[in-house]
């Protein structure tokens, strides 16, 4: 599986690559919401695990860009955060169809949720 890991923490973007690649998984990374709306305009990825409070651009712009590029595939994103998410921010999350993961959560519950898509 080809995953693209996007959140600025270095710590959290670290440890889930150490963690799918001794799954056999392919990983790359992106640090900020506008690395990865680039990488996912140039490659294709079977999912991508998206952290919302990010500086430049946030994964909610990031779900927005790529709605409106025509690239956004919701079967295939993962939001994983840690913010307190209100009701709305909830509702516009289910807008875009994507799959909600709220830290903390364990790594194996993590790939459980993704496996199981």
């Amino acid at each position: 599986m080809k995953v693209l890991l996007v959140d600025d923490s270095l710590e959290v973007t670290e440890m889930l690559t150490e963690f799918f690649s001794l799954k056999g998984d392919q990983v790359d990374r992106a640090h900020d919401g506008e690395e990865a709306v680039n990488k996912i305009l140039e490659t294709r990825f079977d999912v991508i695990i998206l952290d919302l409070a990010m500086p430049k651009t946030s994964g909610f712009e990031v779900l927005e860009l790529l709605k409106n590029k025509n690239k956004l595939e919701p079967e295939k994103i993962f939001v994983l955060t840690a913010m307190n998410i209100t009701n709305n921010e909830r509702e516009k999350i289910e807008k875009y169809g994507v799959h909600l993961l709220l830290k903390p959560i364990s790594i194996h519950d993590l790939y459980a949720s993704i496996e199981s898509k």
